[in-house]
Parts: structure tokens; sequence; C-alpha cells
């Protein structure tokens, strides 16, 4: 008789034992989804406050260039497709300002359209990238780091990286922006 009220006692332990571990199983998977859900919401946040901060700098960009919210949101997908960013291209434009008022001649012997901002006929973006496609022209190696010292001024090593930027690259981050739903506006 002992042996089989020990047996029984055995058994009844196990299943409570394995109860227990049921009832955990069941609160690590609860505690599981309620930190996935925890989780989940930070990194939306998270989403939320870097799309607000990126749409902030798009329109700080968007007024020293003279681009829509929408045009900036596709120039920086642009650029971080070819391993660049907003703070080199406005350092490049900014040098570019200045050398447009210093060098104009010069710029405009190398084929710089500069008049057509005073005609209202082009931005300072649309002639910033046009130049770039000049410049791109040149034979690399001294002439083109010559030609793009005249016409973005002393520091031209972003320059290099800058002149990959061309209409099919902004199309494509354009269509990648609009496939993504990706939109820059004014609100914010």
């Amino acid at each position: 008789g002992g042996l089989f009220v020990a047996e029984a006692l055995t058994s009844q332990i196990q299943d409570k034992i394995g109860e227990l571990l049921n009832i955990f199983n069941g609160l690590g998977s609860k505690l599981a989804a309620v930190a996935g859900i925890v989780a989940g919401g930070a990194a939306f946040g998270k989403f939320a406050n870097d799309a607000k901060a990126m749409n902030l700098e798009a329109m700080r960009f968007s007024r020293t260039l003279g681009m829509t919210g929408e045009e900036v949101g596709t120039l920086q997908q642009a650029l971080s497709d070819i391993g660049s960013d907003m703070g080199t291209y406005s350092g490049a434009f900014m040098r570019f300002n200045r050398s447009l008022k210093a060098n104009a001649d010069e710029m405009r012997r190398m084929g710089v359209d500069v008049d057509a901002i005073n005609r209202g006929q082009k931005t300072g973006n649309q002639l910033f990238m046009e130049s770039l496609q000049i410049l791109a022209k040149y034979k690399p190696g001294m002439d083109q780091t010559q030609a793009a010292m005249r016409i973005f001024g002393s520091r031209v090593g972003d320059i290099n990286l800058l002149m990959r930027l061309n209409a099919g690259v902004l199309e494509a981050a354009r269509k990648r922006n609009a496939e993504l739903n990706l939109t820059i506006s004014e609100e914010g």
C-alpha cells in the first residue's frame, strides 16, 4: 500500500508541476507579447520622431535651396543612395553660390548658364545640378579637379561623390519615396 500511495503522490505532484509550468509558459508568452507591444510602441515613437526631424530638416533645406519639401525629400533619398548627405550637398551648394558671384565669367566660359538665375529661368539649385554634370564631362584627375575648383571653390573632395547625383538617381529616389508614401509637407 505505501508504495502505491507514494506513486500516486508523485503523480499528483508531477501534474501540479505540469500545471504550474503551463501557467508560467502562458505568462511568458503574454509577457513577451506585452514586451513586443511596448517595444513596437517605442520603435513607432522613434520612427515618428525621426520622421518629424527629417521633415524639419527638409523644410530648412527647402528654403535654403529654393526647392519644395517633396523635392528635398527626393534629394535626401538620392544623396543617401550615392553615399552622401544633405550637409555635404548644402556645403557644396553654398561654395557654389560664392563662386557664382566671384567667378561668374570663368563659369560662363565653362558652360554654366550663370545668367539664367537673373532671368528667372533657373533656380540656384538647378544651376548647381547642371554644374555638377558639366564638371563630370571633364577628364578625371587634374582637369576635373581644376574645373571643380573654379566652379565650387577650394574644397572639391566631396564634389566627386556629388557628381554621381544625376536625373536617373533622382528619379529612382522620387519613385521609391512615392511607393513608400514618404512625402515631406509644409505642415510637418
